[in-house]
């Protein structure tokens, strides 16, 4: 009679086997649902799944070291492990999630203005391998680019092609060694990406993985976390990205049967949004790049184009009543977005811009079928429920603003230190 085997343990609890790599890749998430990346990525997963996604499966022995190495719970290396659970990647790659996009002209013809490199010789990678991938990232983005002085790419801050003029304000030692290319002032984003824990997970792929890296730090926009902080380290500024449009959208019954209800009284054109339709081009609000002067200092507050700028008399009432325009277009009958649809042949973002709309008020004052109208004296008449308090709110938030120190407020609030 055979013995059997007593598989609990001292505890009294069942011995399990452990899980491999890939059965443990398939009880994580798969996409990560960021509220303002999944608004401009496809795809939004964190370094490791990316990875895990990247990496041949014919490779077993490097699967393993890698995932011994850079697991959460008894990781070799506690860097890399964070580093992986950290960052946020953001593509618009196929459903595949990261083809390399890299053609081998590119690469080769930066291994041959650059003969000191080594990447794409199928050798095993060192440490110092991640400044070459840096730096062809730099040179690939600026050969795609030949016609911009600078391509719209984080890590080609700092750069600038070779010019007598760029020569003479360039650093006359320079850690970079990329053709064509000088560094001008130094980027915190190119420095970071080349030392630390990255270049210890490169080392980690092995074979292959310079390849990996490059296409990761090329096609895709790297975020790093930081408690509830999230900031870009890498790709192009998500203030130059385009919104993603919904090609199907969630139909709300309540909507839909107010809809209903008034297109007795609301006409095919004006169709009343629901809430869920309105949305604030956060691209323009948070993420745009500053205002700048003459001298090339920024410029603090509202820019010279405002409407509050372009009409500086306070005590002028018609100026009043044309900022009123602005601020309430429903109510004369303008493009809103409540009521009306926007063109995308005009413009590629959800809304319009409504910075400035002189054509559209010139054009609505010719036609009788809005609800602009004059009075005898050619005056804009406003409409009864803009009377009263509502314009002399508007004429106190006028006086509010030339009044308004932005510089200031920024120092006081935003100090530098």
């Amino acid at each position: 009679m055979k013995r059997k085997h007593n598989h609990s343990d001292e505890t009294g609890g069942s011995r399990k086997r452990p899980k491999d790599a890939a059965q443990a890749q398939a009880h994580t998430p798969t996409t990560i649902n960021h509220p303002v990346l999944c608004c401009y990525f496809q795809h939004v997963k964190t370094l490791r799944q990316y990875i895990n996604k990247r990496l041949p499966n014919s490779s077993k022995k490097r699967l393993r070291k890698y995932t011994h190495a850079s697991q959460s719970r008894d990781a070799t290396d506690p860097e890399v492990a964070k580093l992986l659970d950290s960052i946020l990647v953001g593509a618009n790659h196929d459903a595949d999630f990261g083809d390399e996009r890299m053609t081998k002209l590119e690469s080769q013809s930066y291994s041959q203005e650059a003969p000191g490199t080594m990447l794409g010789s199928g050798a095993q990678l060192a440490p110092a391998f991640q400044e070459d991938i840096v730096d062809r990232v730099i040179f690939v983005l600026f050969k795609r680019n030949p016609n911009l002085p600078r391509p719209a790419h984080l890590l080609c801050h700092g750069f600038s092609r070779r010019s007598p003029a760029v020569d003479e304000v360039a650093v006359a030692v320079s850690r970079h060694n990329i053709p064509g290319l000088v560094s001008v002032c130094s980027n915190p984003y190119v420095d970071m990406l080349k030392s630390g824990p990255w270049a210890r997970l490169l080392v980690l792929l092995g074979r292959g993985g310079d390849a990996l890296v490059t296409d990761l730090f090329l096609e895709c926009g790297l975020f790093a976390i930081e408690g509830e902080r999230c900031f870009q380290i890498c790709g192009v500024p998500l203030g130059d990205c385009k919104v993603l449009r919904e090609e199907r959208k969630k139909v709300d019954p309540l909507s839909s049967l107010a809809k209903a209800q008034n297109t007795g009284r609301t006409s095919a054109k004006e169709q009343q949004a629901s809430p869920t339709d309105i949305r604030f081009v956060r691209s323009r609000m948070f993420y745009a790049k500053p205002a700048l002067k003459a001298n090339g200092s920024v410029r603090f507050g509202m820019r010279h184009m405002h409407v509050l700028n372009r009409f500086p008399d306070k005590h002028d009432r018609q100026s009043t009543v044309h900022i009123m325009l602005y601020i309430f277009p429903r109510q004369f009958g303008l493009h809103n977005v409540f009521t009306s649809k926007v063109d995308y042949r005009e413009s590629a973002f959800m809304s319009k811009d409504y910075t400035i709309r002189e054509t559209e008020i010139k054009r609505a004052l010719l036609q009788r079928s809005n609800k602009i109208s004059r009075d005898s004296k050619g005056c804009v008449k406003l409409p009864k429920r803009l009377r009263g308090d509502p314009e002399r709110v508007i004429q106190r938030l006028r006086a509010l603003h030339s009044k308004c120190a932005y510089h200031y407020l920024i120092k006081h609030y935003c100090p530098i230190s």
